[in-house]
């Protein structure tokens, strides 16, 4: 597997404006003794940009996934590092994709510049983009730096052309199973569909109040990865090389 190169901020959909709601500007006057800090609410990222050529300090209001085992506040830290005149002020958003979803919809739809980059799903570009509260990251990119990231997960934020964000992250399938109960009933590990449903079959009827099988199959969007995961296996597509659906 391609390991992914890039270590950035969470930037997986920039606000269609590219203002930099609520943010500070610090500067050091002619002086450099002291600095003058200037509230910059409303203003454009061209006034952000000047800002920062002029030695200034610019925070950006980044509403990102819950900060579990410290990974939300281990990427900040490495961004303003790697960019010691840009902080960034963390906004700690819900657990639930759906509750994220419905927090940065709410506040893009009523117009708020508060949030300036925000941590998106996969299922979220085509919503953002054909509201026109994002905008396309491609005159951003340096030449073949998108080279850096895993085509498919890359592939999730590309669309009519465009590119609306970027991963910095990418989840696969894994099975897991019950070693000692494989060990007790003399089985292997299953390789197949079939074999894990007749393996699972015996050992659980065997075992009594047990579960085959099991996985996320709640009406959302875990369903979908699920079945996807006996689709593909299946040799399925749910796009031809043109782009087109072909799911009926």
């Amino acid at each position: 597997m391609k390991k992914m190169k890039r270590t950035a901020l969470a930037v997986l959909l920039l606000t269609a404006s590219l203002t930099l709601g609520a943010c500070k500007t610090s500067g050091s006057n002619d002086g450099g003794a002291t600095n003058s800090t200037a509230q910059t609410e409303g203003k454009s990222g061209a006034d952000q940009t000047g800002a920062l050529q002029d030695g200034g300090t610019v925070t950006i209001n980044y509403y990102g996934r819950p900060d579990d085992n410290g990974v939300e506040t281990a990427i900040v830290a490495a961004f303003e590092e790697a960019n010691p005149n840009i902080k960034v002020n963390y906004v700690e958003l819900p657990d639930s994709s759906n509750d994220r979803l419905k927090t940065i919809n709410t506040v893009l739809q009523a117009g708020d510049s508060s949030i300036d980059v925000f941590a998106g799903d996969v299922v979220w570009p085509p919503i953002f983009s054909s509201a026109g509260w994002v905008i396309a990251l491609d005159d951003y990119l340096e030449e073949g730096e998108m080279d850096a990231y895993l085509p498919g997960p890359l592939s999730a934020f590309q669309l009519n052309g465009k590119t609306w964000g970027l991963p910095f992250m990418a989840d696969a399938g894994a099975l897991y199973y019950r070693k000692d109960l494989l060990e007790k009933y003399n089985k292997p590990v299953p390789e197949t569909w079939a074999e894990l449903a007749a393996t699972g079959k015996e050992i659980a009827e065997a075992e009594g109040d047990m579960s085959g099988f099991v996985s996320y199959w709640m009406q959302n969007e875990s369903l979908t990865s699920s079945m996807l995961e006996f689709y593909w296996e299946k040799g399925g597509e749910v796009v031809d090389e043109n782009g087109a659906s072909v799911l009926y």
